[in-house]
């Protein structure tokens, strides 16, 4: 599947644009495989068997070598043998998923193509990848809920409703974290989510100081280019 370039964000009434990453592993090993990867953006408590990450930017690149964070999500389920989850909700009006299971792809996910490819006259109003269910649902330990799964990104949401919505019920169903949704109140505390303090942030992979300017250093560098 092709979607819209995450650098372009869609048209219409602005709404909550965000981005993260739910991995099932333990907090240490997470943090030690972000500081190789070089990751900019905020890590989240264990909660459970899960870990949330909020990257710095909803777009673009989030970690070295220009890893966005889909690819971030690739690497880190690699690396922990894990599954892992990348979301990106665009202006609560398009929602993106990208889902691997050690290292291996389960599937990719996008709610409305017409938004996701505008200059494609034959997209469809209906979802794309929701046929992933199955196997996400599996991979992320619930396999009884895979025809919720599948019928909840299968759904054309209407007029009164938003991705944000559709997301927050799909982390409900895996059993994830839910806060992810009230991200955008960081860096100060999540509503209904972790405390400020809670939160480790990191910039190119490094904590306090050192990561701010490091990552600071890296910004100028690419506006450069």
């Amino acid at each position: 599947m092709t979607y819209v370039s995450p650098a372009s964000p869609v048209g219409g009434p602005a709404g909550f644009t965000y981005a993260g990453i739910v991995v099932r592993a333990a907090h240490d090993a997470v943090v030690a495989a972000l500081q190789e990867l070089r990751y900019s953006g905020y890590v989240g408590p264990q909660e459970d068997e899960w870990v949330v990450l909020v990257p710095g930017r909803p777009h673009g690149a989030v970690a070295g070598s220009g890893r966005t964070s889909a690819d971030l999500a690739l690497e880190l389920s690699t690396a922990l043998a894990a599954p892992t989850l990348a979301l990106l909700v665009e202006n609560d009006r398009l929602l993106l998923a990208w889902a691997y299971a050690s290292g291996e792809p389960l599937g990719e996910y996008v709610s409305d193509p017409t938004i996701a490819r505008p200059w494609d006259d034959e997209a469809s109003l209906e979802p794309e990848g929701s046929e992933n269910a199955p196997a996400i649902a599996v991979a992320f330990g619930r396999p009884d809920l895979a025809e919720s799964l599948e019928a909840l990104l299968a759904e054309e949401l209407g007029e009164s409703t938003n991705e944000s919505e559709r997301m927050t019920a799909l982390l409900r169903l895996l059993g994830m974290p839910d806060w992810l949704v009230a991200s955008t109140s960081l860096p100060k505390d999540v509503p209904g989510g972790p405390r400020a303090k809670e939160m480790l942030k990191l910039g190119a992979g490094k904590e306090g100081v050192a990561g701010a300017v490091d990552n600071a250093v890296r910004g100028l560098v690419r506006k450069k280019k």
